[in-house]
C-alpha cells in the first residue's frame, strides 16, 4: 500500500480558499456539524452517537465552529478528499479521528483566528501541517521527521511564549539598569549632615 501524502500547497491552497467566505460570516453550528457527519458517512466512516460527539462540540467557540467549518471546506479538494477518506478508513475509532483531526483539533488551535489565517501564510502553512499530521496523512516530498521539525519552527503557541520571554528578559535589564543608575547617582550625589 502506498503511503498517505499530499502535496502541502494543494491543502494551503484548499483552507484558504474557504477563508474569505467564513470571514465575517454567522457561523452556523449545526450546518457544520451536519456536513462534518455527512463528510465521514461519504468516507465510509461510521459516524459516533450524537452523544459521544457532544463533548467535542460543545468545546468549539465561534472560532472554533469556522474552523471545523475550513477543515470540511477543504475536503472538497478530490485529493484531499481521497486521502483523508484512506486515512479515515484505516483508522477504527472514529470517535478518535474526530478528537484529534476534525471538532478536537478545531478546538484545540484557538490562536489561529480566522483572520490571523487569512493574513498570514506561516499560519495557513502551519494549521495545514498540523491537520495532515492529526489524520496520519504525510507531506509529498518530506520526511516525517522533516515535517515535524518544520511545524516545531511554525509552531505559533511557541513563538508567542518566546516573545513574551524576550519582553520579560527586557524588563528585566530595563530594572536591572535603573538599578545600577541610581546608585551610580548616589555615589556622584552623596547625603551629608551638612
Amino acid at each position: 500500500m502506498t503511503p498517505l501524502e499530499l502535496p502541502l500547497e494543494a491543502v494551503v491552497e484548499e483552507l484558504e480558499r474557504s477563508l474569505p467566505a467564513l470571514l465575517g460570516a454567522t457561523i452556523r453550528p449545526r450546518l457544520v456539524r451536519a456536513r462534518y457527519c455527512d463528510a465521514l458517512r461519504d468516507m465510509g466512516v461510521l459516524v459516533p452517537l450524537t452523544e459521544e460527539l457532544a463533548p467535542l462540540f460543545g468545546a468549539l467557540d465561534g472560532e472554533g465552529w469556522g474552523r471545523l467549518a475550513m477543515y470540511v471546506e477543504a475536503l472538497d479538494g478530490e485529493d484531499i478528499y481521497a486521502q483523508v477518506s484512506r486515512a479515515a478508513q484505516l483508522d477504527a475509532d472514529p470517535l478518535r479521528l474526530s478528537a484529534v483531526a476534525f471538532p478536537g483539533f478545531a478546538a484545540s488551535t484557538d490562536l489561529h483566528t480566522l483572520d490571523l489565517l487569512s493574513r498570514s501564510a506561516h499560519r495557513r502553512e502551519e494549521i495545514a501541517r498540523a491537520w495532515l499530521l492529526r489524520l496520519g496523512i504525510g507531506i509529498q516530498g518530506e520526511s516525517t521527521e522533516e515535517s515535524v521539525e518544520r511545524l516545531d519552527r511554525l509552531d505559533y503557541a511557541r513563538l508567542l511564549d518566546d516573545v513574551e520571554r524576550v519582553k520579560a528578559s527586557a524588563a528585566d535589564r530595563a530594572g536591572f539598569v535603573r538599578e545600577l543608575q541610581e546608585k551610580a547617582e548616589r555615589a556622584m550625589n552623596p547625603r551629608g549632615k551638612w
